[in-house]
């Protein structure tokens, strides 16, 4: 029974080690920091920051619009902010303590 759990685990953790790693081709929209923040939180969108974060040498923030359900990922500095992606229906996850 050992042997058969060993091997069963042996089995799982190398194929986890062996996953294949996937670059994916997509467009990216950049513009300046100040535009891209003004049309997020005007218009038709009306998405306001929900998350932050910072990397290395760029900041992310998660832009939501609560009504419509609607979400915008850029990635950002001072000079230009980029769009890393948008969609819809979202809904928050985590009901746990503030951090």
């Amino acid at each position: 029974m050992f042997k058969i759990i060993f091997v069963f685990m042996m089995t799982f953790v190398i194929t986890s080690v062996m996953a294949e790693v996937r670059t994916i081709n997509k467009p990216i929209v950049c513009e300046e920091t100040s535009v891209v923040l003004s049309t997020l939180f005007s218009g038709e969108y009306q998405e306001f920051p929900i998350w932050m974060g910072i990397g290395e040498n760029s900041r992310y923030s998660l832009f939501a619009n609560e009504k419509t359900k609607s979400w915008t990922l850029i990635q950002y500095d001072e000079k230009i902010a980029c769009v890393l992606g948008v969609g819809s229906h979202y809904r928050m996850v985590f009901n746990g303590p503030s951090v």
